[in-house]
């Protein structure tokens, strides 16, 4: 019942902003809508791990944000350590749950899911129509565009992009602000710690062979549900071997010159129990979706 109540919350304010803000260009609603459907692909992992084709609650009015009306938890500045390296990143905010497949229909034809369901994860999403999605939803509510483009290629693909992120805008998370956001303040491996890891994550483990609702397991200390599993996370970091530095502060990965692939973080349904890790990297073309990837919205 709680799930349903956020589907339908999130519906209600998708649909009552409608006249409060532009429409995206028509660039961008073209091509959008043309967002193709992929078969599966197998994921790349730094890993090498093997691959595989609770209720939401109402957040509490301190932890959410009243800047946007989505449900938006406020993550406090902080430093955490990156194996040898003190990243520190400034306050942002983040979707408490990943993007349904109800809010991606909003804005575009949802391409073919394994299962379907509005509370579902939307999957099967490149990283470029996921900026595209960014874009979409910043100019509905009246916010400048992370991801600037001459044109829009084939498979979406974002022609001489440029990713501006200090523009007020909804995007993609940084790795740095992703891996924050998962820690939720915590140094354990795993977000939960010594907790049972089905308790808060759907993996290979769990039983289930496809994505499950949003926010049916319970969430980290930051109130973020499925931080770990479900489907894999497309984050904003180009993908490359961290630089080896003493203190990082808000680090945004290298340039698209220097790395050819998009970070993905957080594991699948698919994943092995050591994918789930706060710390965990994965890889894959930013052109190539898969049923296994989905992501998650920031607003800073």
């Amino acid at each position: 019942m709680k799930k349903t109540l956020l589907f339908l919350m999130l519906s209600l304010v998708l649909a009552a902003c409608d006249n409060t803000a532009g429409a995206p260009d028509a660039d961008d609603e073209e091509g959008f809508a043309k967002s193709s459907s992929s078969s599966a692909n197998k994921k790349s992992s730094s890993s090498n791990a093997d691959e595989s084709s609770s209720s939401i609650d109402s957040l509490s009015s301190s932890s959410v944000s009243d800047s946007i009306d989505l449900p938006l938890v406020r993550i406090p500045a902080q430093t955490f350590m990156r194996v040898n390296t003190e990243v520190s990143v400034s306050t942002f905010e983040m979707l408490s749950t990943e993007v349904t497949q109800g809010m991606y229909a909003e804005f575009a034809k949802l391409p073919e899911q394994k299962v379907y369901g509005n509370d579902l994860p939307v999957a099967n999403v490149t990283w470029y129509e996921a900026a595209l999605f960014c874009n979409a939803l910043s100019k509905k509510y009246g916010l400048d565009t992370a991801y600037a483009y001459s044109s829009i290629g084939v498979k979406n693909v974002l022609m001489d992009l440029n990713e501006n992120m200090t523009v007020k805008a909804i995007r993609l998370p940084t790795e740095a602000e992703w891996e924050a956001a998962a820690r939720a303040g915590t140094t354990s491996k795993y977000y939960w710690g010594t907790k049972e890891a089905m308790g808060f994550a759907n993996y290979k483990a769990s039983g289930h062979s496809a994505v499950i609702s949003v926010g049916s397991l319970a969430p980290n200390a930051y109130g973020l549900y499925d931080m770990s599993g479900n489907v894999a996370e497309w984050v904003n970091d180009w993908y490359s071997a961290y630089p080896d530095e003493k203190k990082l502060s808000d680090p945004v990965g290298p340039k698209s010159t220097d790395a050819k692939t998009k970070a993905h973080r957080g594991g699948s349904y698919a994943s092995a129990t050591l994918e789930l890790a706060s710390g965990e990297r994965e890889y894959a073309d930013p052109a190539v979706a898969s049923f296994f990837r989905g992501f998650r919205i920031v607003k800073k």
